[in-house]
């Protein structure tokens, strides 16, 4: 007896594997609902670039990135909060956040060259944010004269990200990693003037309703 195709979902070759930190342990119940195919989740919440750069191999993930046509990672802030901690507080020198990020692309591609990679340089938080070490130099953050700095701090990720990608690709012959610029998106649903998807107003902070009160971790908003 011929069977009928197996449904969409359940289909390897749609599936979505999520790699990353609390970014992507939150985006992968609204992807759940929203992505017409398989959505695994392997996120680990606090974990930086440079961690799943080096753990990927003993990771259980790795099994599944041979499986999958398309992974998400989510990755990059928690290096940047890590590096302003070392600057200020140790004195010691900024980590490289886009060379684990371009190792990281690399393993993922040797694994599985078919692989389709996406990911995002976040988007800007709201005033009181988690980069309390960079008041130094840009303020208390809990006004918008010191929102241009904070959100230079966090626009850079987004850059390291297209950076990372681009090395990746040239590696790869080709375009196996895309970055989405999602910054803005959260100031234009919050009425910002002026601002859009990849467009924010680097001038203030996303509204504080978007956010726990960590102002680090989106809600269900």
């Amino acid at each position: 007896e011929r069977r009928p195709p197996p449904a969409r979902s359940e289909m390897s070759n749609d599936t979505l594997l999520i790699l990353g930190d609390s970014w992507a342990t939150l985006l992968t119940a609204a992807l759940r609902q929203l992505y017409p195919g398989k959505v695994l989740s392997r996120a680990q919440p606090s974990t930086t670039a440079t961690q799943w750069d080096e753990m990927l191999g003993m990771s259980p993930a790795l099994a599944a990135v041979r499986s999958v046509k398309f992974v998400l990672i989510v990755l990059g802030i928690n290096d940047a909060r890590w590096n302003t901690v070392l600057q200020r507080e140790l004195q010691q020198p900024v980590l490289s956040i886009e060379q684990p990020l371009r190792s990281l692309g690399a393993q993922l591609l040797a694994v599985n060259p078919q692989l389709d990679i996406v990911s995002f340089g976040y988007d800007l938080l709201c005033s009181g944010g988690p980069f309390e070490t960079l008041e130094a130099q840009c303020g208390p953050g809990r006004a918008n004269e010191s929102a241009p700095c904070y959100n230079r701090a966090l626009a850079s990720l987004q850059r390291t990200h297209e950076s990372a990608a681009a090395a990746v690709n040239r590696d790869a012959g080709g375009e196996r990693w895309t970055v989405l610029n999602l910054q803005g998106a959260l100031q234009a649903a919050g009425g910002v003037a002026g601002a859009g998807i990849g467009r924010p107003d680097m001038s203030t902070y996303t509204p504080t309703r978007f956010y726990e009160p960590d102002c680090l971790h989106p809600n269900e908003r």
